[in-house]
């Protein structure tokens, strides 16, 4: 592990892995009583559920071989890997909206326990220097964090809500609600979802105004590395969105960022 990555470990600290029961409420709430595996109800059409299917196969509730590995690795979710982009804000006292550029380095990444950290560096408009926040993060596997988030404010009904937002999570969605927060054939899917929490500001000036309350909920997508990222803070406007993009090595060892688009 390298000097950055051990000192930013010291400083956040480890957490305690969620092993509750996840989607166990809306499970109970959601299903009839006896179950037809597969098939629409009512209840599941509240939800806007759809038939989940990868690579045109069925994922029929009843499967009892379904694959419910961790995602596999992939070479965008790397120690050292650096992303650029913009968060799109929106302010408490007017109706505008501003896009803050950043950039987020990954420090470290735990397969086995399903976690990472690393940094981001923001750029405030008007702002004489730039704000860095550290923060850890949970990748969703199946086996150390499922898609209930169970703190932060979070509740079941309101993870479903921002975790449809991603377009590729929409699939899935049934399953999800089936398995009680568990999600099948994630080995190789698409996107790899994460949550990420900052957790301390290591240099931010006193009049920055920013606060590191919420939480972001992240999908990367698998092939080229892409990031969105929502912010959910119960004290913040909505629509934060986290839009970034994977560096390239330059010359010399220096960062460039690939072509990117402010959303």
């Amino acid at each position: 592990m390298s000097e950055p990555s051990f000192l930013l470990r010291n400083i956040l600290g480890g957490w305690r892995r969620s092993t509750e029961s996840a989607f166990e409420a809306a499970a109970t709430q959601h299903q009839p009583q006896q179950p037809c595996p597969g098939t629409y109800t009512d209840a599941y059409n509240r939800f806007g559920a759809v038939p989940v299917s990868l690579a045109g196969r069925s994922l029929q509730a009843n499967e009892e071989l379904e694959d419910l590995s961790p995602p596999a690795s992939c070479t965008f979710l790397q120690a050292g890997q650096m992303f650029g982009g913009s968060q799109r804000v929106s302010r408490l006292e007017c109706s505008t909206e501003e896009d803050w550029p950043v950039e987020v380095r990954v420090e470290d990444v735990n397969l086995g326990e399903g976690t990472l950290c690393g940094s981001s560096t923001w750029h405030l408009p008007n702002g004489k220097l730039p704000v860095v926040t550290a923060w850890e993060g949970e990748i969703i596997d199946n086996v150390n964090h499922t898609f209930v988030t169970h703190k932060w404010g979070a509740t079941q009904q309101s993870d479903l809500k921002h975790w449809s937002k991603f377009d590729h999570f929409v699939p899935l969605r049934l399953n999800v609600l089936q398995r009680r927060g568990r999600c099948g054939y994630l080995r190789d899917y698409s996107h790899i979802y994460m949550r990420w929490k900052e957790q301390c500001f290591l240099d931010a000036g006193e009049d920055s105004g920013l606060t590191i309350a919420g939480f972001y909920y992240v999908c990367m997508r698998r092939s080229t590395g892409e990031v969105h990222g929502i912010y959910v803070d119960p004290q913040s406007t909505s629509n934060h969105h986290l839009r970034l993009q994977p560096c390239t090595q330059g010359e010399a060892g220096s960062q460039t960022f690939s072509a990117f688009q402010f959303r």
